[in-house]
């Protein structure tokens, strides 16, 4: 799991509303993405350490994790577009920060047991895993106990696919995503 519980990066991220919502345009999204931009590192220090504890943190596969696009933004993309919208409200950035934060650890994880697979030269397995709650969206129930290989894909009835959580190419089957992939190495 995460450093921070989905609950703790939800606070962080009202909070953070809080601290900006009466600061100038240009200085609240640098403010929004640099803090937001923060916690994205340490959640993908995190996922890959989660699966090797030992291992030096790649930087550029870091980056490329923090700024990937869903529906062609980046994270900073969309806090920018919902403040010049004027949509980004507390829960919005709520569910930014929670669902990027669980993005990026779960990318730092994928990537960090494929590093250690190069490294072993052990087959790693992954296995998507659900919080198992009335929260739980059917295409992600769908994939609960699926294994497949480590750089394989989890497909959803819908049509999208992902090698982890949060790697949808839908951003609906991204937001306020909880499941894991557990990874294991034979």
């Amino acid at each position: 799991m995460s450093v921070l519980s989905f609950d703790e990066v939800n606070k962080l991220g009202g909070a953070l509303y809080e601290r900006t919502k009466d600061i100038p345009k240009k200085k609240r999204k640098k403010k929004i993405e640099d803090e937001i931009l923060e916690l994205l590192i340490m959640a993908y220090i995190d996922g890959y350490h989660r699966v090797d504890p030992d291992a030096d943190i790649p930087v550029k596969e870091m980056y490329d994790a923090v700024y990937y696009l869903i529906d062609g933004e980046t994270f900073a993309d969309r806090i920018s577009r919902e403040i010049d919208e004027g949509t980004l409200d507390r829960s919005a950035l709520e569910r930014i920060a929670e669902t990027e934060y669980h993005r990026v650890g779960e990318t730092g994880a994928y990537n960090s047991a494929q590093a250690y697979e190069a490294r072993t030269g052990l087959t790693a397995y992954k296995q998507w895993l659900t919080m198992q709650d009335n929260r739980v969206r059917d295409t992600h129930w769908y994939l609960e106990g699926t294994t497949v290989l480590s750089n394989g894909y989890f497909y959803t009835f819908d049509g999208d696919r992902a090698r982890f959580p949060g790697g949808f190419q839908k951003a609906e089957n991204n937001i306020n995503c909880r499941c894991i992939i557990s990874y294991s190495f034979r």
